[in-house]
């Protein structure tokens, strides 16, 4: 009786830890979102200020301390979106065996989460060395480059990154049904937004396509079954 009741316990077992590391890999992907989505709105340095004003902006300690925050945000929202493309990523290998999509995914993935970082770094630096480190602000100039490097890692490496990851998991989905072909048909609207929006220069403008995008792959990844052999454990 024990020799036949073990492997039902231990299916029972893995399947259980599939579950709960599909339903957190999901979690992360919205905290990710939501964490992105805040990381941006709280900070909105003016970009086409004049020196005095620019500087005046920056010595403010109220922005300052801002910065810093929004530089916490956005390194959080790359670690917890590296969390969710991790288990994407293994759900697509499970599902599309040897092809080239899931290892797509993971790169383009890794690319956007790295960009983040870039762009946490470059809005954070300033605020975080002055309000918490007590060292002098820098001059306008760098202050404006500063600001011109995170909108360069956001909106343009991050947002090329993030369409490229986009498209590739709505080809995958559209090859193995993984996830539901609805997902596959958002991640190509996401996608066309993302690439119009990158025509004006101005990618930044896109992120709440990637915000949705990434909500919906999550509730998709929450309540699709893994696959059988437990691959994506």
């Amino acid at each position: 009786m024990t020799a036949l009741s073990h492997p039902t316990t231990k299916a029972a077992g893995t399947s259980a830890a599939t579950l709960s590391g599909r339903r957190a890999a999901a979690t992360a992907g919205i905290a990710s979102a939501a964490l992105l989505f805040l990381g941006v709105f709280i900070l909105n340095p003016p970009l086409n200020a004049d020196n005095g004003e620019l500087v005046t902006w920056w010595s403010d300690r109220g922005n300052q301390t801002t910065a810093a925050v929004s530089m916490y945000l956005f390194a959080a929202c790359a670690l917890c979106f590296l969390a969710f493309l991790a288990h994407v990523y293994a759900r697509l290998r499970a599902t599309d065996r040897g092809g080239p999509l899931a290892p797509l995914v993971l790169a383009n993935g890794v690319v956007f989460a790295s960009a983040l970082t870039v762009a946490a770094a470059a809005r954070g630096v300033v605020g975080k060395a002055t309000a918490f480190n007590d060292q002098p602000l820098p001059d306008a100039d760098t202050l404006r480059y500063l600001m011109q490097l995170a909108s360069v890692a956001l909106g343009v490496i991050a947002m090329l990154a993030i369409t490229a990851t986009i498209i590739a998991v709505s080809y995958a989905i559209l090859r193995t049904g993984t996830f539901g072909r609805w997902l596959a048909v958002l991640g190509i609207v996401a996608a066309v937004v993302l690439l119009a929006v990158q025509a004006t220069f101005v990618g930044e403008l896109a992120i709440p396509a990637v915000v949705i995008w990434t909500i919906a792959a999550s509730v998709a990844l929450w309540r699709t079954p893994s696959p059988p052999d437990g691959s994506t454990r």
